[in-house]
């Protein structure tokens, strides 16, 4: 067992998927029924699923025309200098996030409704072929399959909590076994059978992470949160074992406040 440090000289248990099963193994014994959570990008898989789809159908100019006046809407509210397409429109948004100009949580809610107008097949699709470009930086993190495999033998609840659209985030859990029903993601309502430009809901962001994580498993004892960023801090909070995945400084920079907090060791 080694230590990651963080900051002010805290260190923290550093755990390999053996060992963190281990723990899981003896907190089960007393949890009853349970489930497991796990943020997506940069936790199950490297790079951000929702954004490498996002930056993908802007280049290709799919969004849809219907979309500029909300999007020029959109850019004036945050002081950002917007024209041309909708995809030009919802790119210059992106870089003003990139740039520190644009809320993450906006834009996170941006790159769920950007799809009005499409089916959800037409979506899926998207993903797909977006994903199976060479450049793509998605790649499943084999490391915590053990604790996966071990956790559904166990009957177990796992389940994917993220801010990225729903839709997306199913093509990238998929491959590790993940159902429909096991995404907490953000969705917008559909409308004639094409997405629509209104969320169904809340983005399962920061605090609403843990409201939305506990709406999908119900009763079950929360038995650990693996995460990777500062937004995951209370869904790594409302975990017996809160497990930090390659954490990013923000996140380490807080980690400190988490009780239990360890960090996995691949």
């Amino acid at each position: 067992m080694a230590n990651t440090p963080g900051l002010n000289g805290h260190a923290f248990r550093e755990l390999t998927a053996s060992e963190i099963i281990g723990e899981l193994a003896s907190e089960l014994e007393h949890a009853g029924d349970a489930a497991i959570a796990f943020d997506g990008d940069g936790t199950l898989w490297s790079g951000d699923v929702g954004e490498e789809s996002f930056v993908a159908a802007c280049l290709a100019g799919k969004l849809s025309a219907t979309l500029e006046r909300r999007l020029a809407r959109e850019a004036a509210a945050f002081g950002i200098a917007s024209s041309g397409t909708a995809s030009e429109r919802a790119w210059q948004l992106g870089e003003a996030y990139r740039a520190g100009r644009y809320p993450e949580l906006r834009v996170c809610e941006l790159m769920i409704w950007c799809y009005a107008g499409w089916t959800e097949a037409e979506l899926a699709e998207h993903v797909r072929h977006t994903l199976a470009q060479r450049e793509s930086k998605v790649e499943l993190y084999e490391p915590l399959v053990p604790i996966l495999t071990w956790a559904r033998s166990r009957s177990v609840r796992c389940i994917v909590i993220s801010a990225s659209p729903g839709l997306v985030v199913r093509e990238a859990a998929s491959p590790l076994g993940f159902n429909p029903e096991d995404i907490v993601a953000g969705y917008s309502t559909v409308e004639l059978g094409r997405l629509s430009d209104e969320l169904s809901g809340p983005v399962p962001y920061a605090a609403t992470k843990v409201s939305a994580g506990r709406a999908r498993i119900g009763d079950r004892s929360w038995l650990a949160t693996f995460g990777d960023n500062a937004f995951d801090v209370d869904m790594l909070n409302a975990a017996r074992l809160p497990v930090a995945v390659r954490p990013k400084q923000r996140l380490l920079s807080v980690l400190g406040d988490v009780a239990r907090a360890v960090v996995f060791k691949a």
